[in-house]
């Protein structure tokens, strides 16, 4: 097929073509020119060039999965996605003609217009894209459940033996996306479904189903230590705030026959508190 056989195309250069809308996109640009394209396609021996067009006329973006963005990371994706479709149908143009037939230009896809083979294959995905935004689904998914994973790994801490995917499955059971922009991600109140509670003071993940704030054995810990008894107050209780525990902890007696007060850890939950709740939690 030869240039001439085309009917929708501009005069880019006396001997390359290009589409029209190319040639508005690059005009409408001040920071490039119709000269900066011929170059181009001359560089890479192209009697025509053209960039690809997304449904709302923009040139579509050359994106990976590295890259930078604004906005929800779902828009990333798609966008991820649909470049990568992209290239993959021009790099089986490449592979059929036997010579490249699109580049990087300016963080755009331009390819050579006067491939046959080259524009059939775009024109067919951005006649798809003018019904149905993303052109791979499954592609968009994938990369934003390896998003969302990632974002519970960095942003969030979680009791051992739970995993990130544990909580991203409770998320979507919950009616939840992967994108936490689109999405409200409760991950303390999944967490506490699954009977954890968080210390008040360290955020440790703790085995409990309390109603009340409770602490990790390192926070009610203090400075002294009953050698006589140590070995038998209960060391896996968890309890009440901070300032609470430090105060029980200080005046409350051991439970062997010292009459020591202990200050070292929360006393059993058989004890009672005048004037608080009862101490009722003993957490394995």
């Amino acid at each position: 097929m030869t240039v001439s056989l085309y009917k929708d195309y501009v005069q880019l250069a006396p001997r390359i073509i290009s589409s029209e809308q190319t040639v508005k996109h690059i005009e409408s640009n001040f920071r490039i020119r119709l000269w900066h394209a011929t170059d181009t396609a001359e560089l890479q021996e192209w009697k025509g060039f053209a960039l690809v067009f997304e449904p709302g006329g923009d040139a579509m973006a050359w994106t990976s999965e590295s890259d930078s963005y604004y906005g929800h990371f779902c828009e990333h994706a798609m966008s991820v996605a649909n470049c990568e479709t992209v290239l993959a149908a021009l790099d089986d143009v490449d592979e059929k003609v036997g010579r490249p037939t699109y580049v990087f230009w300016n963080g755009k896809i331009a390819y050579d217009y006067s491939c046959p083979e080259a524009r059939e294959a775009v024109e067919g995905l951005e006649a798809s894209l003018a019904h149905y935004p993303c052109l791979d689904d499954s592609r968009m998914s994938e990369l934003e459940y390896d998003y969302a994973i990632d974002r519970l790994e960095s942003d969030y801490t979680f009791p051992e033996g739970v995993e990130p995917s544990d909580i991203l499955q409770a998320l979507h059971d919950a009616g939840e996306s992967d994108c936490d922009d689109c999405s409200c991600w409760d991950v303390q109140k999944v967490v506490e479904k699954m009977d954890y509670r968080q210390c008040a003071d360290c955020d440790e993940w703790i085995p409990s189903s309390s109603l009340v704030p409770i602490l990790c054995l390192d926070c009610v810990a203090l400075s002294g230590e009953c050698s006589e008894c140590s070995g038998t107050v209960a060391d896996s209780f968890r309890g009440f705030c901070s300032g609470l525990a430090q105060e029980l902890a200080n005046n409350l007696e051991c439970q062997c026959d010292s009459g020591k007060r202990h200050t070292d850890a929360m006393p059993s939950p058989r004890i009672e508190v005048p004037g608080q709740l009862e101490l009722f939690e003993m957490v394995a």
